[in-house]
């Protein structure tokens, strides 16, 4: 069966975009009322001298320079002649410079573009000369903060999350205090599954403790660590005061609001998560959708779902109301705007194999999601699952067995147990397929995971009726008892399928 994503645990981690993207976001914006820390030595010297190399030559390479050193350091007057050139000038200049001058100039009201999303055919040879072009800046300028940030996260939206930590040593080095920067390495180590070393690289500034948006990025790490954060005191002061602007505090409430949520405090989850939605950012907006999921009553009733790439949060939202196209159109869209993260193939090819009954889309999705995370267990089951259910069980059998222990998630051993268990089934060997079930069931039984658990039933109780097996109709009025106790749209529309049987001619 596919793996439902629906019951994770969401935290409130920073999201990782290219510069113009984050910048798109208000994430590069300088803090109203921030106490910064003094900028290193050589950061200083490089703003210099861009600045010098600008004023000496006047060309768009030496202005695309100096305004990418301008943003990265908050300096952004220093930058504003740089950056009013590239918008002017009939010099042709990279998308991703004007875009960066336009925020310098206007970083408040600038919506910028962002960058062509990730395909999933042709994305290979784009990436690749994406990263010859990032390197060649590197070399040319080995203090190039944003390009090897930028070149970091092109390896890591290839699967080369090795790389992507030696691409990022150098911005840590260059500029240890930068907001973006940090941010960018927290998010990279918790895909890798390191959240003590990504707690490490927030730990490692002054500034964290000073910044909403490290803050909440801080607060959120370390829960995955299974820790609390000293600084969460400091946080609440921070939300009470009102001294920052509530887009640079939107992930910072979401951030504890989580932690009230999972200490049961729903009236306090309620009120930090409203104060998120003030001015929220995309990522906020998809944490409260998530904490809607997890509640029987919405923890807030009304949710900006109609702001910039907010496709993660526009996802979850159609799951909920059962509206299977637009969820997985918007699972899409957020594996092109998230490349390298394996959540959106894995919502999108959940839903479209248990909601849509799309097993087309669900395996092309699952497929994508694999590009940039071939070990991932999750994405090759679910894949293996669609192929299945579309009739190509050879390749479905290559794919489950490249899943071994040890498992991703607490549900993959019983999931991926099952779908061997459909194989068997449709390859004809309904004794084997039964045992498998049986065995999965007994599994997601013991763990108490009723969604879980009604979905694998009724999956069983299917199978059974396909292969005329006696005992079938009793294995459907029981997965069906279950289903009625599971109020969640895709385990409904198992349960409306599964009902046609009983009006069906081959049930023993």
């Amino acid at each position: 069966m596919s793996v439902s994503p629906l019951t994770w645990d969401r935290k409130m981690v920073p999201r990782w975009r290219s510069a113009a993207a984050s910048a798109a976001t208000g994430e590069l914006q300088p803090l109203r009322t921030e106490t910064r820390s003094p900028v290193p030595p050589p950061d200083r010297a490089e703003l210099e001298l861009r600045i010098d190399e600008w004023r000496s030559t006047r060309t768009v390479s030496f202005a695309a320079d100096l305004v990418g050193v301008a943003l990265v350091l908050d300096e952004y007057e220093a930058g504003r002649d740089a950056a009013e050139f590239l918008l002017q000038t009939e010099t042709p200049a990279t998308e991703l410079a004007r875009s960066l001058a336009a925020h310098l100039l206007e970083p408040e009201q600038q919506q910028l573009a962002f960058p062509e999303a990730a395909g999933t055919t042709d994305d290979l040879t784009r990436f690749r000369a994406r990263i010859r072009d990032l390197r060649a800046r590197t070399r040319l300028d080995p203090r190039d903060v944003l390009a090897w940030v930028d070149l970091a996260h092109m390896y890591v939206s290839l699967g080369l999350a090795d790389k992507a930590v030696h691409a990022l040593q150098a911005p840590l080095a260059l500029a240890p205090d930068n907001r973006f920067v940090l941010r960018s390495a927290t998010r990279l180590h918790v895909h890798r599954d390191e959240p003590e070393r990504a707690h490490a690289v927030l730990l490692s500034s002054d500034r964290t403790s000073q910044d909403p948006w490290l803050l909440a990025a801080e607060i959120a790490v370390a829960d995955l660590t299974g820790e609390r954060s000293r600084f969460v005191r400091r946080g609440r002061a921070m939300l009470e005061s009102g001294s920052h602007a509530p887009l640079h505090t939107a992930e910072l409430a979401g951030s504890i609001a989580t932690l009230e949520l999972e200490a049961g405090k729903l009236r306090l989850a309620r009120q930090l998560f409203r104060a998120g939605l003030v001015e929220p950012t995309e990522n906020t907006v998809a944490q409260v959708e998530w904490a809607n999921s997890k509640s029987a009553q919405p923890v807030v009733e009304r949710v900006q779902l109609d702001i910039a790439s907010a496709f993660e949060a526009r996802a979850l939202h159609a799951i909920s109301k059962g509206e299977w196209e637009d969820a997985i159109d918007e699972s899409w869209n957020w594996l092109r705007d998230e490349r390298f993260s394996p959540a959106p193939g894995i919502v999108g090819s959940y839903v479209a194999a248990m909601g849509a009954r799309d097993f087309a889309s669900s395996a092309a999705i699952a497929q994508a999601g694999l590009f940039a995370n071939p070990k991932n267990q999750t994405l090759r089951n679910n894949l293996a699952f669609a192929l299945i259910n579309m009739g190509y069980t050879p390749g479905a059998a290559t794919h489950l067995d490249m899943i071994r222990p040890p498992w991703d998630t607490d549900q993959t051993e019983e999931t991926v147990l099952a779908t061997r268990g459909l194989l068997a089934y449709r390859t004809g060997d309904t004794a084997l397929g039964r045992a498998r079930y049986e065995e999965a069931v007994r599994m997601g039984l013991a763990k108490g995971d009723r969604r879980w658990l009604a979905l694998a039933s009724m999956l069983f109780a299917r199978e059974e009726a396909l292969a005329s097996a006696p005992g079938a109709l009793d294995a459907i009025k029981r997965a069906v008892a279950i289903a009625d106790e599971v109020p969640f749209p895709e385990v409904q529309v198992l349960k409306n399928e599964l009902e046609a049987f009983l009006v069906g001619p081959n049930i023993p």
